[in-house]
C-alpha cells in the first residue's frame, strides 16, 4: 500500500509538472534555462519560468502565424510576426539590429545610454522614442504607440503596476537570470520566435555556440590558471558573483581559478568588506565594468577612489581587467557576443593561447 501510495504520488506530481513545463525531450530551447519553447500545431507555446519560485510560470503565450485562422477565441494567444514593441531593456532590442528588425522597436528606456549608431538615429528622427527612465514609466507615451507588446524586466514583486494600465500583451524578459554565457545568448532565439526569424535566429546562435566551445575547449587544459575576482564596492556593501553565475563560468572557461568557485550562488551576494579584501588581496587578477565619466580612465583614478585599493596585488601589478561600459556598448551587444568576451578573458589569462588577438571588452587598465 505505502509503495501504490508513493506511486500515485509521484505519477501525479509528475502529471503536474507536465502540465506546466510539459517534458524536457520537446524543449526547443537547448540551454537557456528561464523560457521553454514547444512546438505545437500551427506554432508555438512559449512558457516563461519564474526564477524565484520553482515550478511556477511568468507567463504562458501561445504563438500563431498572423495568417492563420483560429477556429475559436483563445487567451494568451499572440500573432506573429510581432510588428511593434516596447523593449525596456538594451538586451532585448539589440538583437534585432542582427535580425534586420530594428524598425519594429517604438519606445526603449534610457535613451541616455544608448551606444548603438542605428538606435541613436532611430531616437534622433522620433521612429523610436523613450518612454522610460530609470523605474519611472511614461504610461502616456506607451498607450499612445499602441504597440503589439512590451518586453519588460521581471521582479520578485511582480508586474510594475505602471505597466498594468498599459492594455497590450506584456512579455517578461529574464535573461539577466541566465548563469551560462550560452543561455544569456540563446535569448536571440527567443526573438526568433517572436519575430518570424528563427531559421536567421538559430543560424546565429549555432555560430555563437561552436566559436564559444572551440574556445572553451583551447583555455580547458590552460596551467596555471590565475586567481580572479570580481567587482567594487557599492554604499559600503561589497556584492560579487556567485560560484555558478554568468561571469563565474566565463572565468572558469577561459583557465582562471575565481576565488569564489565552491559558492552555489547563480546570482551576486554580499561580502563583508573586510572578508573580501582579505581573499582576494593577493589574487592575480580584478574584473570590473562600469560607467565612467573620466576619459581615459586609469589606475591613478581608480585608487583615488578608495585607498584599500592600493593593496591588491592585482593594483600592485597592473592586472585589472576593465570594461567601461560607456564606451563599448557592453550591455548593449557584449550578451550575444559571449565567445568575444570569453576571448578578452583567455586572452588576458593565456595570452600565448591568442597571441594575435585585441580585446574588445575586458582590457588591462592603463
Amino acid at each position: 500500500m505505502l509503495f501504490c501510495g508513493l506511486l500515485f504520488i509521484a505519477c501525479s506530481k509528475q502529471k503536474k509538472t507536465e502540465e506546466v513545463l510539459f517534458s524536457f525531450e520537446q524543449n526547443l530551447i537547448k540551454y537557456a534555462e528561464g523560457v521553454r519553447v514547444f512546438k505545437i500545431e500551427n506554432g508555438y507555446r512559449m512558457q516563461f519560468l519564474n526564477p524565484w519560485i520553482e515550478g511556477k510560470l511568468l507567463a504562458d503565450f501561445f504563438l500563431y502565424p498572423d495568417t492563420l485562422k483560429l477556429a475559436k477565441k483563445q487567451e494568451n494567444v499572440i500573432r506573429t510576426p510581432l510588428r511593434s514593441l516596447i523593449t525596456l531593456s538594451s538586451t532585448q532590442w539589440s538583437p534585432l539590429n542582427q535580425l534586420d528588425e530594428i524598425a519594429i522597436v517604438k519606445g526603449i528606456s534610457e535613451s541616455s545610454y544608448v551606444n548603438d549608431s542605428v538606435m541613436k538615429n532611430r531616437l534622433l528622427s522620433g521612429e523610436t522614442i523613450e518612454v522610460a527612465t530609470e523605474s519611472s514609466f511614461n504610461v502616456e507615451r506607451m498607450i499612445q504607440l499602441n504597440v503589439d507588446a512590451i518586453l519588460y524586466s521581471a521582479y520578485p514583486s511582480g508586474i510594475p503596476e505602471q505597466l498594468l494600465k498599459v492594455s497590450t500583451t506584456r512579455i517578461p524578459w529574464i535573461d539577466y537570470y541566465e548563469s551560462h554565457p550560452l543561455g544569456r545568448a540563446e535569448w536571440l532565439r527567443v526573438m526568433g520566435f517572436l519575430t518570424g526569424k528563427s531559421e536567421i535566429a538559430d543560424t546565429w546562435f549555432d555560430s555563437i555556440v561552436a566559436r564559444y566551445e572551440k574556445l572553451q575547449n583551447l583555455a580547458k587544459n590552460a596551467e596555471p590558471k590565475p586567481t580572479v575576482f570580481s567587482d567594487k564596492p557599492f554604499s559600503g556593501q561589497w556584492y560579487i558573483p556567485g560560484g555558478k553565475s554568468y561571469v563565474a563560468t566565463l572565468f572558469n572557461d577561459s583557465g582562471a581559478d575565481y576565488l569564489w568557485k565552491e559558492n552555489d550562488s547563480k546570482a551576486g551576494f554580499p561580502v563583508d568588506p573586510e572578508v573580501l579584501i582579505s581573499k582576494a588581496q593577493n589574487a592575480d587578477y580584478w574584473r570590473i565594468a562600469q560607467y565612467v565619466p573620466i576619459e581615459n580612465y586609469s589606475y591613478q583614478n581608480l585608487v583615488s577612489e578608495n585607498e584599500i585599493y592600493e593593496t591588491f596585488r592585482a593594483v600592485k601589478e597592473k592586472q585589472v581587467l576593465f570594461c567601461d561600459i560607456s564606451q563599448t556598448a557592453y550591455f548593449e551587444k557584449a550578451q550575444y557576443e559571449p565567445e568575444i568576451v570569453l576571448s578578452d578573458f583567455i586572452y588576458c589569462f593565456h595570452p600565448e593561447l591568442l597571441k594575435e588577438y585585441e580585446p574588445v571588452y575586458f582590457k588591462r587598465l592603463k
